[in-house]
């Protein structure tokens, strides 16, 4: 009897965990699907979903990569004109002027110019 009731124990704790694996693989999976749909709304359509606010491609902050020396770089980054990237080069180019998200990366092209 005692074994029967440790079983029914660990069953019911497994079917626990499994829920809890399941809810967390569902919510990051939903989580990541809206990142993505987020940067290609801002990459694509220049609207950001964030602030409802549409933006025109020359609007994007660009993003400097490298050791800034001298505090003009700083200056810059305080007024929002570039945004610091810090010292190893990635794929991020420019950024929203509204939220900071990514924008722009390296290699794009230009997108059409808009009526």
């Amino acid at each position: 009897m005692t074994t029967l009731r440790i079983r029914a124990g660990l069953h019911k704790a497994l079917e626990a965990a499994f829920r809890a694996v399941r809810l967390v693989v569902i919510t990051t999976t939903a989580l990541v699907v809206l990142g993505v749909l987020n940067v290609l709304v801002h990459t694509y359509l220049h609207v950001c979903p964030l602030h409802f606010a549409r933006f025109e491609a020359r609007a994007i902050v660009p993003v400097v990569y490298g050791l800034p020396l001298g505090g003009e770089l700083f200056e810059k980054a305080a007024r929002g004109e570039i945004v610091l990237g810090g010292c190893v080069r990635g794929e991020l180019a420019g950024v929203c002027p509204y939220c900071h998200w990514p924008a722009k990366f390296r290699g794009d092209s230009p997108s059409p110019a808009r009526p």
